[in-house]
């Protein structure tokens, strides 16, 4: 008889838990989805970043996983003593694109503009000039989407070009408007002889600097030469750092 009845309470037990259960899962998503709205750094991030994501990083200085802001910044030096006197390398981003109207494809970043920046946004492109002149001072900016609260509603939040200076280290951050402007004072002003893209990319593929480009390179290409980013590019990427072969192993 008492062997049963502990069977009774042991199977009661069991029910108990058993309905339980999912309160306790409840409260659970509840406290996590509470840290999650009280969490102000969070709610600001465009892409991943330590303060916002910490659990992807390994240190605070990094930029993307295991790269840190030096290093993408001795990569952009590296290219810039690479180009050739009165030259301009651009390197554009991919659009987003859809699937259909509001399916979006998962979003890739091109990877050379990554290489040079680790940043994961559409519609940018990273400008670097180098002027005739032994002792000239080159020109290294990125032009990007400015914040724009309706849009980052329906997808998500862009990062602020305040941090672009401050965690990526890029000095010289600007509105994508200010490109034909910028584009334009140095290919018609003759400061450039050697423009290099990215030939799978342009022309008309980022719609942001499609025209644009398009429009510089036809009225000056008798006088500026037009060569493939990828003559300085690749080569550079071919050649791994410790960073890099870190995350590949991981991989």
């Amino acid at each position: 008889e008492r062997e049963r009845g502990r069977r009774r309470i042991s199977a009661m037990h069991r029910i108990v838990s058993a309905l339980m259960r999912p309160r306790r899962r409840m409260r659970r998503m509840a406290t996590t989805l509470a840290s999650y709205a009280s969490c102000a750094e969070f709610d600001r991030a465009g892409q991943p970043l330590p303060r916002s994501h910490a659990h992807l990083f390994a240190r605070a200085n990094e930029v993307t996983p295991l790269v840190t802001a030096s290093e993408y910044a001795q990569r952009r030096e590296r290219v810039l003593k690479a180009l050739p006197p009165r030259s301009m390398l651009l390197l554009p981003a991919y659009p987003d694109r859809f699937l259909t109207a509001n399916i979006p494809i998962v979003f890739r970043q091109s990877s050379d503009l990554f290489y040079f920046t680790g940043y994961q946004e559409p519609d940018a492109c990273l400008a670097l000039f180098r002027p005739g002149g032994v002792d000239a001072t080159t020109s290294c900016v990125l032009f990007v989407r400015g914040r724009d609260p309706t849009r980052e509603l329906w997808e998500g939040p862009r990062t602020s070009m305040d941090e672009l200076r401050s965690v990526f280290g890029l000095a010289d951050v600007r509105d994508i408007g200010e490109f034909g402007a910028f584009a334009e004072s140095l290919l018609l002003g003759n400061a450039v002889e050697s423009l290099y893209l990215d030939t799978e990319i342009h022309p008309g593929i980022t719609s942001a600097l499609g025209d644009v480009v398009s429009r510089l390179s036809s009225s000056s290409s008798e006088r500026i030469g037009l060569r493939n980013a990828a003559l300085l590019t690749h080569p550079m990427r071919v050649l791994k750092s410790p960073s890099e072969v870190e995350l590949m192993r991981r991989s």
